[in-house]
């Protein structure tokens, strides 16, 4: 079960994402972060999405993804000096196991038995420099987990007083909703950021994916 949740800052952002079933027990999940805001960034998302397109039917780990990605998007693109974070898990629902990797962006979160665990993010910027290599991770992903995915717009956010939410705040936003369904979770999530800035202005582009 899904749930996804795409808000761009202006009329047009810089994030972008992709959730498609990779072969039959596959399912291969990609999530961007352009650097820049509006139509800048939109259009960095187009390029992106064009270079993911024509690669990401590979059969390669995310790691193997990210780097060949990251090679196609400099060889074409090194002029334009386009950077973006990226994030791509492989969940396999045969072997009930996920492989990730990243490229610097945030970590992100697992819920498995009444826990909240962070998944290693971080690595260099895609489309910065080339033949760069990203690492890659693996866990367990069983019945009743759920995966939160998202940009790091979701918690660059401030309140009225200027505090800015950072990735412990909504981590203990996650913490205390976590006992919802995966539908029922990230519309809440996504109602206290909405709540905790107290207005319809956000700092970021915001994308927020759910997986049980």
């Amino acid at each position: 079960d899904f749930f996804t949740h795409y808000l761009p800052q202006l009329e047009v952002g810089g994030d972008i994402f992709d959730i498609f079933q990779l072969n039959h027990n596959t399912i291969r999940i990609f999530i961007a972060d352009a650097t820049g805001h509006g139509v800048q960034a939109a259009f960095s998302t187009i390029l992106i999405s064009s270079s993911y397109e024509m690669i990401k039917h590979f059969d390669l780990t995310p790691d193997q993804l990210i780097e060949k990605l990251n090679q196609s998007f400099i060889s074409r693109y090194y002029k334009l000096t386009v950077f973006f974070s990226c994030f791509i898990i492989d969940i396999d629902l045969n072997q009930k196991k996920m492989i990730w990797s990243s490229a610097g962006h945030p970590g992100q979160y697992l819920i498995t038995q009444n826990q909240v665990l962070p998944l290693n993010g971080g690595g260099k910027l895609a489309g910065l420099l080339e033949n760069s290599e990203f690492k890659r991770y693996e866990a367990d992903f069983k019945p009743g987990d759920k995966l939160i995915l998202f940009t790091d717009g979701l918690y660059e956010e401030f309140n009225a007083k200027g505090e800015e939410l950072e990735e412990e705040g909504l981590y203990q936003i996650i913490e205390k909703l976590q006992d919802y369904p995966i539908q029922k979770l990230g519309e809440k999530i996504f109602q206290h950021i909405w709540d905790y800035v107290g207005s319809k202005t956000f700092n970021d582009d915001i994308t927020l994916i759910g997986l049980e």
